[in-house]
Formats: C-alpha cells, sequence, structure tokens
C-alpha cells in the first residue's frame, strides 16, 4: 500500500494528473485503503481484478489501445 500512496501523491502534483485505477483491492491492502481515508481519494478503486474492471469500461479500453506507454508499478497500470 506505500507504494500505491506513493504513486497517488505524485499523480496529484502533477499539472495534467494521470486517471489512476486501483484494482484487486481486497484483504490487508482494503484495509490500509480505507484507514487511509482512500474512498475520499480522486482515483477509481475496485476489488476486481484489472482484467474484470478493464473488460467491462470501454474507455480503459480505448486507452490501452492508443497509449503510446502503459506503465505498470506494481498491481497499478498508468497510461500515457
Amino acid at each position: 500500500m506505500n507504494q500505491v500512496i506513493r504513486c497517488y501523491s505524485e499523480n496529484r502534483k502533477l499539472e495534467k494528473g494521470l486517471d489512476y485505477y486501483l484494482t484487486s483491492l481486497t484483504g490487508r491492502c482494503r484495509e490500509k485503503f480505507v484507514q487511509q481515508n482512500g474512498s475520499q481519494w480522486d482515483l477509481e478503486h475496485h476489488e476486481k481484478s484489472y482484467l474484470e474492471v478493464f473488460n467491462k469500461v470501454p474507455k480503459i479500453l480505448n486507452m490501452l489501445l492508443s497509449s503510446l506507454y502503459v506503465y505498470g508499478i506494481g498491481g497499478t497500470c498508468i497510461f500515457v
């Protein structure tokens, strides 16, 4: 969860922050997320895996297909 917090914090500092998605949020990570008031963060969070979430969100699939770069940080994907 520390990595997620760090990435989210850095993203918030950017002039043009990226869309941020947090998937497979279960167990201890979910507990930490709740402790950090994560539901108030400017991101989408899901208990489902990224495959399930992205298959149900056409916008994300279009971003993936049209992006020049996709960065994976732990379980985090960043589209540029």
